[in-house]
């Protein structure tokens, strides 16, 4: 009993932690840029479900909801059955202070996890571009989690050859489309063999400058060998190596979308699940450098043109620029709703999938 709720705590608090500070970045951006430009923000709150505890300032509530998850900025005209032309309503301002307030979420997102980095960097050290050859990170839903194979775990050997270098333990992978192999794994002083079907990858070909080649991979990445910097140099590191992980989850968004990227969709329990074992495999500095990828993931996730996502606001917005006058407001709100209501139902049909495998015993636990 004592083991298991130790366990589920070790999940459960990095997780609340690491969302907490997101989402509350997150939500500061469209709540300042609000306020700034002159908007009536009604609430600023974290979490959803019933008020735990409120208060007033200046016109606006600030509230901390009993559920734990997300959180919301409420601003003057934008639910539906609002009067979009109130005072201090968004609608009533100019394009680019509503343009600024819909996309300074994502900002702020981008902002943390660069503030992350730096901080990262002058501490602990920043990667220097080569690795060990203990596993990082499992991509949920990939070939490596359903083989098994976790977070903390140090890569010994691909089919009984024996190496502790990196690189050519990804070359043994990468030669092995569609062909098994046997990963030796060393997990808590003990040897443990993995079975696992490498998926075939287009990827970039190097040797051309343009086209594409076949490569296999199984969806982990290796732990990097991190070099601490100093001020100034950590704010250009930080800042550059926010800039490419973005570049990178872009590619492999579109990857995952043409079907040749390893993964799937991952909800909270997904992402509670690998923050759990982040902190127990590698500490704090694990869970810092995925909190600044989770955030660069909800910030550009956040920017999908979607209905009820900042993205898809921002669509209507730059759509009626272009039309040079007003959408309907009932209409923009119905399909807005709709939206929402998709998303909630994606997500639950997400969770339930996490919980079902995670009951399963598939994947870090």
């Amino acid at each position: 009993m004592y083991q298991a709720l130790v366990s589920v705590l070790w999940h459960v608090v990095p997780f609340l932690l690491v969302l907490g500070l997101i989402v509350f970045c997150h939500e500061l951006g469209h709540f300042v840029a609000a306020k700034r430009s002159g908007m009536r923000v009604f609430e600023f709150a974290l979490g959803f479900g019933p008020v735990a505890k409120s208060w007033e300032s200046k016109g606006t509530v600030y509230s901390l909801r009993v559920v734990p998850i997300g959180g919301f900025v409420r601003i003057a005209g934008m639910e539906p059955g609002e009067d979009p032309d109130m005072e201090g309503s968004f609608s009533t301002k100019p394009f680019l202070p509503r343009l600024l307030t819909l996309s300074a979420g994502c900002i702020m997102n981008f902002v943390l996890a660069v503030v992350i980095y730096i901080g990262i960097g002058m501490v602990i050290g920043l990667p220097d571009g080569t690795d060990t050859n203990q596993v990082a990170q499992v991509i949920s839903g990939g070939v490596a989690e359903k083989a098994g194979l976790k977070a903390g775990d140090r890569l010994m050997a691909i089919n009984d050859e024996r190496t502790s270098d990196s690189k050519r333990l990804r070359e043994r992978i990468y030669s092995s489309p569609s062909k098994p192999v046997v990963l030796t794994v060393e997990r808590d002083g003990r040897l443990i063999r993995l079975s696992a079907v490498p998926k075939p990858t287009q990827v970039p070909d190097d040797k051309k400058s343009s086209g594409t080649k076949t490569v296999g991979t199984i969806g982990f990445y290796f732990q990097p060998v991190l070099k601490r910097v100093g001020p100034f140099t950590a704010v250009w590191a930080g800042t550059r190596h926010a800039w490419l992980t973005t570049k990178d989850m872009v590619l492999t968004l579109a990857d995952m979308v043409r079907g040749r990227a390893e993964g799937g969709l991952g909800g909270p329990v997904a992402v509670m699940r690998v923050t759990g074992e982040t902190a127990q495999s590698q500490g704090a500095h694990g869970v810092f450098l995925l909190a600044a990828m989770l955030s660069l993931n909800i910030g550009l996730l956040n920017l999908l043109p979607l209905p009820a996502l900042d993205g898809g606001w921002i669509f209507f917005l730059i759509f009626e620029a272009l039309r040079g006058r007003k959408l309907n407001p009932a209409k923009q709100a119905m399909v807005q709703y709709v939206g929402l209501v998709v998303i909630l139902i994606l997500m639950l049909m997400v969770t339930f999938k996490d919980i079902s495998n995670w009951v399963m015993g598939q994947g870090p636990r």
